[in-house]
């Protein structure tokens, strides 16, 4: 990595999900040997980067490092390309429609946040009908979506000043991790949704990346500054004031690979409920120590090596 990280400016911070400053440290380092330290919230379960990089930073690795590094190591070094990278993510847009839409009761458009090179809205659009919308950080991405007909705002989602639109569906796919503040999402979510409208996020499911990774130094990434679990992420959406409907994991069942729809994630459809955000928060009060118990360090490396190994004996069987 060529980012200079070790000299970034850092913060501390509370936890997004319930305000506490009681942690536990999980871990302090993570991918490419950078000294992140990852902690647990002792209420609610949360994990996260802290201290972390401030939100100028962020924007400084995401400008000069994050698409490079990310596309270019996992496509043969072949570079970052915007078309290829639309032309790549519109199955997923086409598995995710038709994954939520038997859900999708009222009429009105779709908002992806994080929106990138409109890929996933593009196949959203193909399935669904429906106008679609995306706002992107990234202005090159911004640029090309609009492009090609995805109408895109370039700003962030604290930024955006068209407040007077309501959508059917607010869409977050492999986004959620990279936000700063999850929390401003699930209420910016409610309020820009109209009645019964849907909330879809994809994300990492952390506790299933280190089991395919074996240690918590290959799962913790300097632009995921949240990880979460199945469990706490409906939580955390629950509190938002939303009713889960649909919570999709493959962490414990082998379930056949579907076109478009990529592994080792949490897919948690949701409808807006007429409820304050966070006015109570849905927590069990074990959710923090079955979560910690869940990310115990020997058992994720037991299952790391055995499932690795059955891998390797059935590819030579092969």
């Amino acid at each position: 990595m060529s980012f200079p990280y070790n000299s970034t400016e850092k913060e501390n911070i509370s936890c997004n999900f319930c305000g506490g400053n009681d942690y536990k440290i999980l871990s302090k380092k993570g991918t490419d040997d950078l000294d992140l330290i990852s902690v647990i919230c002792k209420k609610c379960g949360l994990i996260f980067i802290n201290p972390r990089m401030k939100k100028e930073g962020y924007a400084l690795y995401y400008e000069k490092e994050y698409r490079d590094k990310t596309i270019n190591n996992g496509a043969g070094g072949s570079g970052f390309s915007c078309e290829r990278l639309h032309e790549t993510t519109k199955k997923h847009g086409e598995a995710l429609a038709n994954m939520f839409l038997p859900f999708l009761k009222v009429k009105g458009d779709i908002m992806e946040v994080g929106s990138g090179v409109g890929g996933v809205l593009a196949g959203i659009k193909k399935v669904t009908g429906r106008k679609v919308y995306g706002i992107e950080p990234s202005g090159q991405e911004a640029s090309y979506a609009s492009s090609v007909g995805i109408e895109t705002y370039h700003a962030l989602i604290e930024d955006f000043t068209d407040r007077e639109n309501k959508f059917a569906v607010v869409l977050s796919t492999q986004s959620l991790n990279h936000f700063l503040d999850p929390k401003y999402f699930f209420v910016w979510a409610h309020d820009c949704l109209v009645k019964d409208g849907l909330l879809i996020v994809e994300v990492m499911n952390f506790r299933h990346q280190l089991k395919k990774s074996g240690l918590f130094k290959n799962s913790v990434k300097i632009d995921h500054v949240y990880m979460f679990t199945p469990e706490v992420l409906k939580a955390f959406i629950e509190s938002s004031g939303f009713e889960i409907l649909h919570c999709d994991v493959d962490e414990y069942v082998k379930k056949e690979k579907i076109q478009g729809i990529p592994r080792v994630h949490i897919r948690i459809v949701a409808r807006k409920l007429n409820l304050t955000p966070f006015k109570n928060l849905s927590t069990p009060k074990d959710l923090y120590s079955k979560t910690l118990g869940s990310l115990n360090k020997f058992k994720i490396y037991m299952y790391y090596l055995l499932h690795s190994r059955l891998a390797n004996f059935f590819k030579k069987r092969v």
